[in-house]
């Protein structure tokens, strides 16, 4: 049985003192098995037009910082080039000129890029690099969860997302995550309440409306979920589907009550 078996759910998810150790437990856990060294896009990857680009800006008439590396590395990855974002951030990464918080910065994004790669391990090591760096990052806690949720390691992900909301009390996107994460393991009572608290942070995420009717409609509550769909449907008036689900659980209501 390994270490990873050991872990109690319960002080994961209560004891935000041992957080920081079922964390470095998460990382043993994934990182103890043998597994290839996160995979380096290289430049006979790149499309031809950028190798070029990348062969004038390099040669000898030109000297990029690695933080213009890093720039361009996350403009790429915001822009879903991650093969290209990989390369620019390696580059960066590699140069070790970047400070702290820049180096935390480049493993986030680079991690991000992977994950679009599908290459969730190596996004999860770069998370974890990232953490290394700058451990107060909750930007970097909550992409290690999303990461974690994709490769259904729930548990892990949500104490992930506890230290992301510790450091940050109201990262709307971290309540939102975690709510996804109890709708995927099917307690819809602690998912309606983490949506609530995504809304009550950032009430134009009109996606956590949805998610919250997603999750009254499980537990039976029609009216409230209604009241969530519609108030999405106002924010997203071009979703046909809301409509038509609105329609749906009207006639259930009055089935209910008739």
């Amino acid at each position: 049985m390994t270490l990873c078996m050991h872990i109690n759910i319960r002080h994961a998810f209560g004891t935000k003192a041992l957080a920081p150790l079922l964390v470095a437990l998460l990382w043993a856990c994934l990182f103890m098995s043998a597994s290839p060294a996160a995979a380096q896009v290289t430049d006979k990857e790149l499309d031809p037009g950028v190798k070029m680009n990348f062969l004038i800006m390099e040669g000898g008439h030109f000297r990029i910082e690695p933080e213009q590396y890093l720039r361009e590395g996350i403009q790429a990855s915001i822009v879903d080039n991650y093969r290209y974002a990989v390369y620019l951030l390696s580059k960066a990464i590699d140069s070790g000129g970047l400070s702290l918080d820049n180096l935390s910065r480049a493993y986030v994004a680079r991690g991000i890029s992977y994950q679009g790669l599908g290459k969730p391990k190596d996004a999860v090591h770069d998370f974890a690099k990232s953490l290394e760096a700058m451990p107060s990052s909750p930007t970097a806690h909550y992409h290690l969860a999303n990461v974690l949720k994709d490769m259904n390691k729930t548990t892990e992900a949500i104490i992930a997302l506890n230290q992301a909301i510790t450091l940050k009390p109201n990262y709307a996107q971290a309540y939102l995550l975690r709510g996804r994460i109890w709708m995927q393991r099917g307690d819809y009572n602690l998912a309606a309440k983490n949506f609530s608290q995504c809304i009550a942070y950032d009430s134009s995420l009109a996606k956590a409306f949805f998610e919250r009717g997603q999750a009254r409609r499980k537990l039976g509550k029609l009216d409230q979920a209604l009241a969530d769909f519609k108030e999405f449907s106002l924010r997203q008036p071009l979703d046909e589907q809301v409509k038509q689900l609105i329609i749906k659980l009207e006639y259930q209501r009055k089935g209910q009550k008739g």
